[in-house]
């Protein structure tokens, strides 16, 4: 295994899982300034997926906390309006918010776009078809999944890169504010990405109260307007921000991270490219091997003991996905990328009530990528003196491109 590199460092951000190893077997908790209490294990992070002594609405105090007073003044605004996003609510406000959404994202309803999400990933890959390579991220990964959340939400497809460089900056916030060597920077860029996003949805909303169409977002207007006390006009905004941003950058990175697991354990490629029906089960392992989503974080209401850790009230719990999938307590052979192994119990989809929303839909993404690819570029590689580097954010494994040839 690689060395542990220090926690943030840009060898940790390369390959994160020899430190989280590391950390694992010094003991189930580790605390550091930046993020809390570290949880590895994965029978720790199940533990939690009920506890009611945890709370993400209190979140929002603990991400500025021990910042500089101007990335804590740039950032309140942002975090102020998180209060009406489901992402950053505790019950009742995020059962009331949740039970708007997920009738979009129910398992039906993800596998009635199956159709469309596979004649949009074979129109991506017949345009690169005669190039004999192409950057995985710019060509595909990224413009399969947000293609499909706008067309879901009611988006104008012509606002798709435009979207993505505020979705971009808003992620950067969301998930590196604390450990970026430059907060006041990520917090100026991510309230002006908010900032964008939140006028641009607004004015969206706007257009379809008066002209309703058969999308998401028309159906939460059309919620809001019956006045019942189910939505105000803010939480309407926040849940349309919020699937935009949620909606792709996700499965941007299941994707991207897949195949690059792939093109470096090429007989399990070569097995893929026999029997492209393995792609089903090829994607919850590529999640619980490189998962898009590295943590998530709570904050405590009450005292708590964990692996006889004493934790305060008030304090910041961090599960590291990343680590609890790859626990050799619950799979064996950890570190070993094997799409037959049955990895549906890993944690990267989060669980309980914070349950990813759009799991399904995700997963459906995934599958059609990975068979089209074995099934079109069977000689896929990584293209000669690629470089391949990732964002410096701890929450969210994201390549910057993956250059590939066939």
């Amino acid at each position: 295994m690689t060395a542990p590199a220090p926690l943030f460092s840009p060898g940790y951000f390369a390959n994160p899982y020899p430190t989280l190893a590391a950390l694992r077997t010094q003991g189930p908790v580790f605390q550091t300034p930046q993020l809390g209490y570290m949880l590895f294990q994965h029978a720790d992070v199940r533990g939690l997926a009920r506890c009611p002594h945890l709370s993400k609405a209190l979140l929002e105090q603990a991400r500025i906390e021990g910042l500089p007073e101007e990335a804590q003044r740039l950032a309140k605004p942002v975090l102020e309006r998180a209060k009406f996003s489901m992402l950053q609510t505790d019950p009742p406000t995020h059962t009331r918010l949740r039970s708007q959404a997920t009738k979009a994202f129910t398992t039906r309803a993800a596998e009635a776009m199956r159709p469309r999400i596979e004649a949009l990933a074979d129109a991506l890959l017949d345009a690169m078809t005669e190039t004999g390579g192409m950057d995985v991220v710019r060509d595909f990964a990224f413009p399969l999944p947000a293609t499909v959340i706008m067309e879901l939400l009611g988006v104008p497809a012509a606002d798709r890169d435009q979207l993505k460089q505020w979705t971009a900056d808003a992620v950067t916030f969301l998930g590196a504010l604390r450990t970026s060597a430059d907060p006041v920077a990520v917090a100026r860029k991510g309230a002006e990405g908010n900032e964008a996003l939140r006028a641009y949805a607004a004015d969206l909303i706007e257009k379809k109260r008066g002209d309703p169409q058969p999308d998401f977002i028309s159906q939460l207007v059309q919620v809001q307007q019956t006045e019942d006390g189910r939505m105000n006009v803010d939480e309407v905004i926040s849940q349309s921000v919020l699937l935009l941003a949620a909606g792709h950058e996700t499965t941007t990175n299941l994707i991207a991270n897949g195949l690059l697991a792939f093109l470096r354990h090429p007989e399990q490629w070569r097995a893929l490219c026999a029997d492209p029906t393995l792609a089903r089960g090829a994607v919850d392992e590529v999640l619980r091997y490189d998962p898009p989503v590295q943590l998530t974080a709570r904050v405590t209401t009450e005292p708590m003991e964990i692996g006889g850790v004493a934790i305060p009230a008030g304090s910041r719990i961090v599960t590291m996905l990343g680590a609890a999938n790859r626990d050799p307590e619950h799979f064996p052979e950890p570190e070993r990328f094997d799409i037959r192994r049955g990895a549906a119990d890993h944690v990267s989809f989060g669980f309980d009530r914070h349950l990813c929303l759009g799991a399904h839909l995700a997963r459906i993404e995934g599958e059609i990528a990975f068979r089209r690819f074995a099934e079109r570029f069977p000689d896929l590689r990584l293209a000669d003196g690629a470089t391949l580097e990732y964002q410096a954010n701890p929450t969210f494994r994201a390549l910057k491109a993956l250059p590939v040839t066939f």
